[in-house]
């Protein structure tokens, strides 16, 4: 469960061999949302694959530990200069990496970003850990050698995620987000 009635009729329907794509405005908190799908996954005891083509590896960790940490793990600090910031507990943090180990992996930052790398390495996480949902955030950070322009190289991207699917039978979450919102949307 997502704990959201309404959005669990419709994210249950992520089946295994399936491209889920989420497509909104910016800042409009898709990759947020797909943090809590992939929190659930791993509380589901499914593991997650995620290429993050927007934050470095530390960046978006941080980011998903406050999504797993939950406020009451989350403490409020003032700077010398009055700027306030918050801080995941030493201790959640423990129990968070205890709870990912083995059941979260992440694309690494000095990896190529084109699509074949990507592809090859989510077969060899498939393959070696069992992944079994994929994070793909987000499209427009994928690199294609398609000619053409860039819908044919998101074309090409999108063809060959969705045989990824199929062929391992996994479920896979595209993130895309839109550089002209008002024509898009």
């Amino acid at each position: 469960s997502f704990g959201l009635s309404d959005v669990d009729k419709i994210l249950h329907k992520m089946y295994r061999g399936s491209v889920n794509t989420f497509f909104a405005k910016p800042s409009a908190g898709k990759s947020s949302y797909v943090n809590q799908i992939m929190a659930q996954a791993i509380d589901d005891g499914r593991k997650v694959f995620l290429y993050t083509g927007e934050l470095s590896e530390p960046l978006w960790k941080s980011w998903f530990n406050f999504t797993l940490a939950g406020r009451r793990n989350i403490a409020e600090f003032t700077s010398e200069s009055g700027y306030k910031y918050y801080k995941v507990s030493p201790k959640a943090l423990v129990e968070i990496n205890k709870h990912c180990k083995d059941k979260l992996f992440v694309y690494r930052d000095d990896k190529s970003p084109h699509i074949e790398k990507i592809i090859a390495t989510c077969i060899d996480m498939i393959r070696r850990q069992g992944v079994s949902v994929i994070v793909l955030d987000n499209l427009m950070t994928i690199d294609c050698d398609e000619k053409g322009g860039e819908l044919e190289e998101q074309k090409v991207i999108m063809k060959k995620v969705q045989q990824l699917a199929k062929d391992y039978n996994v479920v896979v979450i595209m993130i895309c987000h839109a550089k002209k919102v008002k024509e898009a949307l």
